[in-house]
């Protein structure tokens, strides 16, 4: 049974601000027909939305037979998730730039954290 933190102790579900809501539909389908003829980010912009897109992903390992070199391989991952050479090109080798997360089950928690504070991430 996992205990909720003292300093997060959750709110009660509120169905009545749900069902509250109203969407004007017309509008969302006038504005979802303009998605595709939108321009898109352009030249170095490109390359920063990219990477910040890359701090946002979640690196994921479910599987029930799941061994401490896969856990590894993961995090290694996690920390250094686009190659040196290309950080480089984009003058960006020292940005810091890891994926948002690694997710393992419960019992790869603690080789996860070993993984990650011997690379220093």
């Amino acid at each position: 049974v996992i205990k909720m933190a003292s300093r997060n102790p959750g709110a009660d579900l509120d169905l009545s601000w749900v069902n509250s809501v109203r969407i004007n539909l017309p509008a969302v389908k006038r504005r979802a027909e303009t998605l595709g003829t939108k321009r898109t980010v352009k030249k170095q912009w490109q390359a920063a939305w990219l990477l910040r897109a890359v701090t946002c992903i979640d690196l994921t390992t479910l599987s029930g037979d799941d061994t401490n070199v896969n856990v590894q391989r993961l995090c290694h991952k996690a920390a250094h998730p686009i190659r040196d050479d290309i950080m480089k090109a984009m003058g960006m080798e020292d940005a810091g730039i890891t994926c948002g997360a690694v997710c393992v089950y419960p019992a790869r928690v603690a080789g996860a954290i070993q993984t990650l504070q011997k690379i220093g991430a």
